[in-house]
């Protein structure tokens, strides 16, 4: 674990005898892995140094912030899509 009050996950793994360390990305408050827990690592057998831990966390929260912003856009365009709407039947 690292960070201060709320806790990254940090898991160890090895790749042909190669360690490797892979730090979540999401930290919470408490932890969601205590230390020793067995983890499931997904990485490219290329690149196996670029590694995420395979967490329903690590994945709801990025998958959250592109829903969000992609709703936020689509409402601010169709806003502004009505208002010019509205500004037309004005000027008519």
């Amino acid at each position: 674990m690292s960070g201060g009050k709320s806790l990254h996950p940090v898991a160890e793994y090895f790749v042909n005898d190669v360690r490797y360390l892979c730090k979540g990305s999401v930290s919470s408050s408490p932890p969601q892995f205590s230390i020793g827990d067995s983890v499931e690592i997904v990485y490219d057998p290329e690149k196996p140094d670029s590694a995420l831990i395979d967490s329903f966390i690590e994945w709801i929260f990025p998958i959250g912030f592109v829903v969000g912003g992609v709703t936020h856009t689509a409402m601010g365009l169709g806003l502004r899509w009505l208002v010019k709407i509205q500004s037309q039947k004005a000027n008519s």
